[in-house]
């Protein structure tokens, strides 16, 4: 399990990888197509979103076939 997020390059962020085995870094700045393009490079087999539009953006990875959901907020 990873956690990616713009905060773990930040010294309090990187105690957000207690989530996850691993953390990586990734702009909370990012738009549609580099998010889809990080979900792809990951080659993850269960994506969950958090933040923003979490639950619209989970809809669109299984729309394209990833397993996704939205983390209860």
């Amino acid at each position: 399990i990873a956690m990616v997020s713009g905060w773990i390059s930040a010294k309090k962020g990187r105690q957000q990888t207690l989530f996850g085995d691993s953390g990586f870094a990734l702009s909370d700045h990012a738009d549609f197509p580099g998010l889809v393009k990080a979900v792809a490079s990951t080659g993850a087999e269960r994506i969950i979103t958090m933040h923003g539009y979490a639950a619209q953006f989970a809809s669109s990875l299984n729309e394209i076939g990833y397993r996704a959901e939205a983390a209860m907020q």
